[in-house]
C-alpha cells in the first residue's frame, strides 16, 4: 500500500544523498493541493533525479486514511431522536461490505428494511419516514435500527443496534 511522506530531509554535502525530490509547479499556487506537485526528473549530481532527498520512514498515514477513509466499523446515533416525521440514520464503513440496516419494532419483528446490498467504504446516512416495508406509518414508541456488516473482500464482520424513538 502507498504511503505518504510527511519530511523531506536533504544533506548538505555535495552530491547530497540521491533519490528523486518533489516540487511545485508554481510558487504561487496551493501546495496543499497534490495535482501541482511533481516529481523532479532532471538529472542532479551523479545521475541522480532532481534535487535528491532523504524520505522518512514515517508516513502520516496510508492514502486510504487521509483521504478520509474511515479506519473502523460504527452505527452513529440517530439524528434528531426522538423523531417526527423523519430522522437520519448514519454509519461508517471501512472496506467495502454487504449490508443489512433494519428497524425492529421491540417485540423483535422486522418493520423497515432500509438497506440490504453492497456498500463501498465510507461515512453512509440513510433516512427513515416512521413507514413500514408496506410504506405504511407505523406507531409511535421505541423501535430498535441494527447494521450487521461482512467484509466482501476480508473476513471482518460487524453488527451493531441502537434504539429509536418515533413521537406523533
Amino acid at each position: 500500500q502507498n504511503q505518504l511522506v510527511d519530511i523531506v530531509e536533504y544533506s548538505g554535502a555535495f552530491p547530497f544523498s540521491s533519490g528523486a525530490a518533489m516540487y511545485v509547479s508554481d510558487f504561487s499556487a496551493d501546495n496543499n493541493d497534490p495535482a501541482n506537485w511533481y516529481i523532479a526528473t532532471t538529472p542532479y549530481g551523479l545521475g541522480d533525479l532532481g534535487t535528491p532527498g532523504h524520505a522518512w520512514d514515517d508516513p502520516l498515514g496510508t492514502e486510504s486514511e487521509v483521504a478520509g477513509f474511515p479506519e473502523s466499523f460504527a452505527l452513529h446515533p440517530a439524528y434528531p431522536n426522538p423523531f417526527n416525521p423523519i430522522t437520519t440514520l448514519s454509519y461508517r464503513l471501512p472496506i467495502d461490505s454487504r449490508i443489512e440496516l433494519v428497524v425492529y419494532d421491540l417485540r423483535g419483528r422486522e418493520v423497515r428494511r432500509l438497506v440490504s446490498r453492497e456498500e463501498s467504504a465510507g461515512e453512509k446516512t440513510v433516512l427513515w419516514d416512521g413507514r413500514n416495508n408496506q410504506d405504511i406509518p407505523v406507531a409511535s414508541g421505541m423501535y430498535i435500527y441494527s447494521i450487521t456488516a461482512r467484509g466482501l473482500n476480508s473476513d471482518s464482520r460487524f453488527a451493531d443496534r441502537r434504539k429509536l424513538v418515533l413521537l406523533k
